[in-house]
């Protein structure tokens, strides 16, 4: 997929995975990038320098005990989960990355990944994840 059709694909993802949370969650995605006002609280630096990246969907939980928590999405929209497991990696990176740069509003992530065969990928394995919490409560525990 090139240029145009990628954006519009990403478009069309960002808004199925915010109509797909708000009816199934407790979540109220108010930031769909690239909407106005959206992007500036979505889009981070990268800390080495270079293009800065942004998550497609942000909000605040609602009700019980996430309440007001906020969370930050990334969506990837593709007919094969093919490229998921690199896209994952991807996702871990940015999280950490939004995690170091504000922990008061990196309560929570998700990936939503709109593919014809998700089950059965397998996106990380536990020691991809096990190295972004270890940092992540190390970063917080300062």
């Amino acid at each position: 997929m090139q240029g145009e059709a990628a954006h519009e694909a990403g478009r069309d993802g960002a808004r199925r995975a915010k109509s797909w949370l708000e009816a199934t969650s407790r979540v109220d995605a108010c930031w769909v990038n690239p909407d106005e006002g959206a992007r500036e609280k979505l889009t981070f630096a990268w800390p080495q320098g270079g293009q800065a990246f942004s998550f497609d969907l942000g909000g605040r939980l609602r009700y019980g005990k996430f309440d007001g928590q906020l969370f930050y999405a990334e969506v990837k929209n593709y007919t094969t989960s093919s490229k998921l497991p690199g896209y994952y990696r991807e996702f871990l990176a940015k999280f950490y990355v939004a995690y170091k740069t504000s922990p008061a509003y990196a309560d929570n992530f998700y990936l939503a990944p709109f593919a014809a065969q998700v089950l059965g990928t397998d996106l990380a394995g536990p020691k991809d994840v096990l190295v972004v919490l270890v940092a992540c409560a190390t970063q917080h525990a300062k």
